[in-house]
């Protein structure tokens, strides 16, 4: 087994470990659909925060890193990886784990139907679907995640260092603006990004290994 292989599997491995732990979570929400102890604390400790002028402004950024805003950023970000590859290598596994997440996310919210927190709690734009896991912070993680899985490698350590704080940073600015509005438990919140998180460690390598084999089988080396 080679190192590429070696590789693919801890990643894989982690991947299908975190997506345990959002089904797990999912089985305990639907078992207790309301708010934990610590959804309320933090969802209350945050109304305390509010303001006009900062509720605006935080909704436009949810607004952006919403899924269909995320579906968008996606097509932009595909076409330019294909451009300047000139091949689907690296476009073709961020659109893979943005599209297996948000079909995750869909099926998960129809099974376990928790409730968004009550209206009177929300600010902006009030929602009222399906609450577990959060769309917007699933999304957003899968995408930054993958992206920085599959540019990451050729960057200097420094560089490399600096992309993933910046990714990080905008899943917890993602996360903070579900739950400043009132949009979303903490636990929801987590469980999105869990499941994003998931998909973004083990779809690349998976995509990988798929698109190695085609490669060795058919003549697609204009596209690889």
């Amino acid at each position: 087994m080679d190192r590429v292989e070696i590789r693919y599997d801890k990643r894989s491995a982690a991947g299908a470990a975190l997506l345990g732990l959002t089904l797990l979570g999912a089985v305990l929400v639907a078992i207790h659909p309301g708010p934990f102890q610590v959804d309320s604390a933090v969802l209350h400790g945050l109304i305390g925060t509010r303001s006009p002028a900062l509720t605006g402004i935080v909704d436009d950024v949810s607004r952006l890193l919403s899924p269909v805003a995320m579906a968008g950023w996606t097509a932009l970000i595909v076409v330019a990886l294909i451009v300047r590859d000139r091949s689907v290598r690296r476009a073709l596994p961020v659109a893979g784990a943005v599209a297996i997440a948000a079909g995750l996310d869909t099926m998960i919210k129809l099974a376990v139907t928790r409730p968004r927190p009550p209206a009177v709690l929300q600010v902006g734009s009030p929602e009222s679907t399906y609450s577990y896991p959060s769309g917007h912070v699933c999304g957003t993680t899968v995408l930054v995640m993958t992206l920085l899985a599959v540019t990451v490698a050729g960057l200097p350590r420094a560089r490399a260092l600096a992309a993933t704080v910046l990714a990080v940073a905008v899943i917890v600015l993602c996360a903070w603006t579900r739950l400043y509005l009132g949009a979303h438990w903490l636990s929801d919140v987590t469980g999105g990004a869990l499941l994003g998180l998931s998909a973004a460690l083990a779809v690349p390598p998976l995509l990988d290994v798929v698109l190695r084999r085609v490669g060795e089988r058919i003549d697609v080396k204009g596209l690889l």
